[in-house]
C-alpha cells in the first residue's frame, strides 16, 4: 500500500527521534518528481536560524543529494537526479565526517560537526524542512523503505539494502525508526519510543510500486516550494 498526500502539507513528524551526533545513518528510496527545486527527505532538529540540526535534501541547483549541517557544512554528493527515478540514498556521520551513498556506492564526502539539538530543535521530519518560522523546501515525490539508525551501517548493510535483499527492518541493531508505510493508521515507528509518527495533511493509499522486483510500500508527496 502507498501514502499519498492529497495536501501541500502532507509530511510525517515525531518529537526528535535522536540527539545523536556521532554515529548516524539514513536510508531511504528516493523518486523525485521535478529537477531544478529542492525535496527535503529527512530532517533531524532545525537546520534554520532558530535551532541546531541536520538534514538530507536534493538541492534545486544541480539535483544532487546534500547534507546540511546547521551553522556548519554543506556535503554535496556527485550524482545527478533525474525525475520520475528511484535512487538509494544512504547518509553516515562518524568520526567528523558524513558520506553520501547512491544506489549503493559513496557518492561524495564531506566534514562537519553538528550541534546538539537545543530543546526548541526537537522534532524529526519526513518530507519537510523547518527554517525556524515556517515550513519549506518540501519534498515533491516518493519516499519507501526509510531508515534511522544511530549507528553506522557497514558497507555489505548499505549494499544489501540498495539491492532490495533487505530492508531497514531486517537491521535492527540500533534503528530508531523505520517506515514501511504498512497503513494509513500506522505509516511508519519511532521505535525509540514506541510511538507512531504524525501525519500533517491528508494521507491516502494507493498501489503500491516494485523496486529491485520487490512490491513494497512508498509514501507519496506533493510538497511545493523552492
Amino acid at each position: 500500500m502507498a501514502a499519498q498526500s492529497s495536501t501541500d502539507a502532507g509530511m510525517l513528524e515525531v518529537a526528535s527521534v535522536s540527539s545523536a551526533v556521532t554515529d548516524i545513518s539514513i536510508a531511504a528510496w528516493v523518486k523525485i518528481s521535478s529537477t531544478g527545486r529542492q525535496h527535503f527527505i529527512f530532517e533531524n532538529g532545525v537546520t534554520g536560524g532558530f535551532g541546531q540540526g541536520y538534514g538530507v535534501f536534493v538541492e534545486a541547483a544541480d539535483n544532487k543529494v546534500h547534507v546540511d549541517i546547521a551553522f556548519v557544512a554543506d556535503v554535496a554528493g556527485t550524482t545527478v537526479l533525474s525525475s520520475g527515478v528511484w535512487y538509494h540514498v544512504v547518509v553516515t556521520y562518524t568520526a567528523l565526517n558524513w558520506t553520501i551513498y547512491i544506489n549503493g556506492s559513496s557518492d561524495g564526502t564531506g566534514a562537519g560537526v553538528p550541534f546538539a539539538l537545543d530543546a526548541n530543535a526537537k522534532t524529526t521530519w519526513f518530507g519537510y524542512n523547518d527554517s525556524g518560522t515556517t515550513f519549506v523546501k518540501n519534498f515533491n515525490g516518493d519516499l519507501a523503505e526509510v531508515g534511522f539508525w544511530d549507528r553506522v551501517l557497514t558497507g555489505t548493510e548499505i549494499s544489501n539494502l540498495a539491492s532490495c535483499s533487505k530492508k531497514p527492518g531486517d537491521l535492527t541493531t540500533n534503528l530508531l525508526v523505520y517506515l514501511p508505510l504498512t497503513s494509513s493508521a500506522s505509516f511508519g515507528t519511532n521505535q525509540g519510543s514506541g510511538g507512531n509518527f504524525t501525519v500533517d495533511g491528508t494521507l491516502t493509499q494507493t498501489t503500491p510500486p516494485s523496486l529491485c522486483g520487490v512490491v513494497t510500500n512508498f509514501l507519496s508527496l506533493l510538497g511545493t516550494g523552492t
